[in-house]
């Protein structure tokens, strides 16, 4: 079991049909319907119902949609934490108002986006940073 076997998974799951999983993940529907079909020999277990169109989740395939978007949140996150793109914990800025009105606003919300975990604290002038 791997990642991208996860993550074609969920795209179907999510998207409702393997034709549309396979623009998510950016294969060949094919190869999402070898993906499947390699996970579930793995697992020794059905995930689909393929009877019906388009195919949906069967009970073992509810509880690892629930499992999958786990584990790949967490390689995510560890992804984030090991490149240095995810930051944590809270960043005090002290500013005076002339010399940050033009620019700190904007980086703010900029910081909240890039780094939703990050808590920024502005001290010496209140802007209104939420948009």
């Amino acid at each position: 079991m791997d990642t991208r076997q996860l993550r074609t998974f969920v795209a179907i799951a999510e998207h409702g049909t393997f034709a549309r999983a396979a623009l998510i993940v950016n294969l060949t529907p094919s190869a999402v319907s070898q993906q499947v079909h390699s996970l579930e020999q793995e697992l020794d277990i059905k995930l689909f119902n393929r009877d019906s169109r388009p195919p949906s989740l069967n009970l073992q395939g509810l509880k690892m949609l629930e499992t999958a978007k786990q584990v790949l949140a967490l390689v995510d996150e560890t992804r984030g934490v090991l490149s240095g793109k995810q930051m944590t914990g809270t960043l005090n800025i002290g500013s005076v108002r002339t010399s940050t009105i033009g620019l700190l606003p904007r980086a703010i919300v900029t910081l909240r986006q890039e780094f939703p975990e990050l808590n920024v604290n502005l001290r010496g002038h209140v802007f209104d940073v939420d948009q």
